[in-house]
C-alpha cells in the first residue's frame, strides 16, 4: 500500500509537468486573440506584435484597414475554444489546432450602429514561431467553418451581381 502510494506520490510532478509543457503555446494562441480581438474593436492594431510576428501582424491590419475604407469596423468576441492539437515540430516552430467559436458585430464608424451579431465556429491551425523567448503567432490556417448564423443579412457578405456594366437587370417571369 505504501508503495502505491509512493509511486502516485512521485508520479504527480511528472503529470503537472506534461499540461505545463503546452501552457506557453496556448497562452501565445489566446494572447494573440486578445490582442487582435481588441485591434478591431478599436481599430488600432500596434499591440498585436506583441503576439503575432510581423508579416502576420500587418496582416491583420491590412483587414482592419479594408474594413474601416468601408466605415465599419469588427468587434468580435471569443465564446470559447479548444485546443486540439498542441505539436513544437521544432525548437523554435510549433502547431496549435483549436476549435473555436467566435461572435462578431460589424458596427458603422459613422452612425455607430451594429448589425446583426454573426455567430461562426472555426477550426483553426496557428503556425508559431519562437523568437527572442516568445512564442509568436506566424500563419493561421482555417481548416473548418460553420456559421451559427446567417451572414446574407449583412451587406458586405453579399458578393455583387453578374451584371456586365452599363446593362440592367433583366427581369425573369
Amino acid at each position: 500500500m505504501k508503495r502505491w502510494f509512493l509511486v502516485i506520490i512521485l508520479a504527480l510532478p511528472l503529470l503537472a509537468a506534461c499540461g505545463k509543457a503546452d501552457g506557453p503555446l496556448q497562452d501565445a494562441v489566446l494572447h494573440y486573440n486578445t490582442l487582435l480581438a481588441d485591434g478591431y474593436r478599436r481599430m488600432n492594431m500596434n499591440q498585436l506584435p506583441q503576439a503575432a510576428t510581423g508579416e502576420r501582424a500587418a496582416k491583420d491590419y491590412y483587414h482592419m484597414a479594408a474594413l474601416g475604407e468601408g466605415r465599419v469596423k469588427m468587434d468580435s468576441f471569443l465564446r470559447s475554444i479548444d485546443f486540439n492539437t498542441i505539436k513544437q515540430v521544432a525548437d523554435n516552430k510549433a502547431l496549435v489546432t483549436t476549435k473555436e467559436n467566435w461572435e462578431y458585430k460589424y458596427i458603422n464608424i459613422d452612425s455607430g450602429r451594429g448589425g446583426n451579431t454573426l455567430t461562426i465556429h472555426y477550426t483553426a491551425r496557428y503556425q508559431l514561431v519562437k523568437q527572442e523567448n516568445n512564442w509568436l503567432v506566424a500563419e493561421i490556417t482555417i481548416l473548418d467553418t460553420d456559421r451559427a448564423s446567417d451572414a446574407a443579412e449583412l451587406p458586405f457578405f453579399k458578393r455583387p451581381a453578374n451584371i456586365p456594366q452599363g446593362s440592367a437587370p433583366q427581369a425573369h417571369p
